[in-house]
């Protein structure tokens, strides 16, 4: 194709190409126009690929549709697309993702300073970085809605989207929002779906994802953590998922974390409809629950499980690593974790951690849940906790924060009965430790 005498192109600062149609015909041209540096497409629209910086909006109504290739393919170092409209495809993803061109730079530390990336004489492979909005009435519809890869010519360089979704997200089979798993440098670093919005599934390697409205895997997990591995720091990062709406779907998990440390901050609902697991972690997991959570918990690693404002409808099975779930105390002074089902530690040295941010007394040494073997107890708001005369423990109790423990009771372990944690109670603070504690 003769770019230079294409009607499908436009020029714009400096001649630099905006888009390129890859339909046959010139309906594309027809329907997108340039203003104040900002591409608008209305109408119906043939299948094209951004190649520049320049935003591109398609308007509430228009339509992007592609056969056999993708409706929109974003080859651009800083792509920048608005979905008000709907885009569609058959036979390919309806959105691929890619990171732009190889830039020839013969000294890349001279004049202005270059795009973040790869630099291997003569060539500098950028590192792209596009944002995709999708607007309250903006539809990507397709056999995948959105794809992420490298470009064949930005083979070395990193590919990276930010999506921002107020729609709606789907494909006829499989998740909705896909990436490659492993892949160094390639995925996404945020996915945000609003109130409004809908995501029928994620299944990419992925940092962050915050939802508000309704991420639905359906047949498959709602969301599957895919391997995302830093060749550079040779490590695996931790990815955040945090939850105010609802995420469900009706497979064998709807959380799924492969590889990396999987971090969950939960204020929604969290549920599986067909009976499954809500969260499996195949490393850590660390949760903090204020909402529901339907459905068991697996998680492998060194795990920290917070659900003492929230719900947790099912067991949590942890693995090798030394646990710790946070408990606290209920009106009755017994132990309440807000977990509804069975409690089991795996290996390691797993620890129920206290939590006391008033006066309260432990008439007891509580029951802990099976291969929990250690207990701690964090103060705060200068609360006192008492341990009382019919207190009988066998291992060592580990105290933080800021407060008084008062111990009336027996504490009959080998070494220390006590131990200060960091972060610690402060030397100036009402620490008591009285008899009867002894030490074996």
């Amino acid at each position: 194709m003769n770019l230079k005498n294409c009607a499908s192109k436009w020029a714009l600062l400096a001649s630099a190409s905006v888009i390129t149609a890859l339909g046959t015909g010139s309906s594309a041209q027809a329907a997108c126009t340039t203003a104040n540096g900002i591409v608008t497409c209305t109408g119906d629209n043939q299948p094209f690929t951004i190649t520049s910086d320049t935003q591109t909006i398609i308007a509430q109504d228009a339509t992007v549709t592609g056969s056999g290739l993708s409706a929109i393919r974003l080859n651009s170092t800083r792509a920048n697309l608005v979905v008000n409209g709907t885009v569609s495809a058959t036979g390919a993803a309806v959105l691929t993702i890619q990171n732009g061109d190889r830039i020839l730079n013969y000294d890349p530390y001279a004049g202005a300073a270059s795009p973040r990336g790869y630099y291997s004489y003569p060539y500098l492979y950028p590192t792209g970085q596009a944002r995709i909005l999708i607007g309250e009435q903006g539809v990507i519809s397709g056999d995948t809605g959105i794809w992420i890869e490298r470009s064949s010519n930005n083979y070395l360089g990193g590919s990276t989207a930010s999506i921002d979704n107020s729609g709606l997200i789907t494909a006829t089979s499989g998740s909705a929002i896909r990436g490659p798993s492993g892949l160094s440098g390639v995925s996404y670093t945020s996915i945000t779906n609003q109130e409004s919005g809908t995501i029928h599934g994620i299944a990419a390697p992925i940092e962050t994802i915050t939802n508000a409205g309704l991420i639905d895997g359906r047949g498959n997990a709602a969301i599957d953590v895919g391997l995302r591995y830093d060749s550079f720091f040779a490590s695996y990062g931790l990815s955040y998922i945090i939850n105010s709406g609802t995420i469900t779907s009706t497979a064998g998990a709807t959380i799924i974390g492969q590889h990396n440390p999987l971090s969950v901050n939960n204020s929604g609902v969290i549920g599986n409809s067909n009976g499954g697991q809500s969260i499996h972690a195949g490393s850590n997991l660390y949760l903090t629950n204020s909402g529901t959570i339907q459905g068991d918990i697996v998680a492998s690693g060194a795990s920290t499980i917070d659900s003492t404002a929230g719900t947790i409808e099912g067991d949590v099975l942890l693995g090798d690593g030394d646990d710790i779930i946070i408990a606290a105390l209920d009106e009755n002074n017994r132990l309440t974790t807000g977990i509804t089902g069975q409690i089991d530690g795996g290996a390691g040295t797993n620890a129920i951690a206290l939590t006391i941010a008033a006066d309260a007394t432990l008439t007891g040494a509580p029951l802990l849940p099976t291969r929990f073997s250690l207990l701690q107890a964090g103060l705060s708001n200068q609360a006192k906790l008492t341990l009382d005369t019919n207190f009988s423990g066998t291992s060592r109790l580990y105290v933080f924060g800021t407060g008084t423990l008062l111990n009336q009771g027996l504490i009959d372990t080998q070494g220390r009965a006590m131990e200060l944690m960091a972060p610690a109670i402060p030397r100036h603070s009402a620490c008591k430790i009285t008899a009867p504690s002894r030490q074996a």
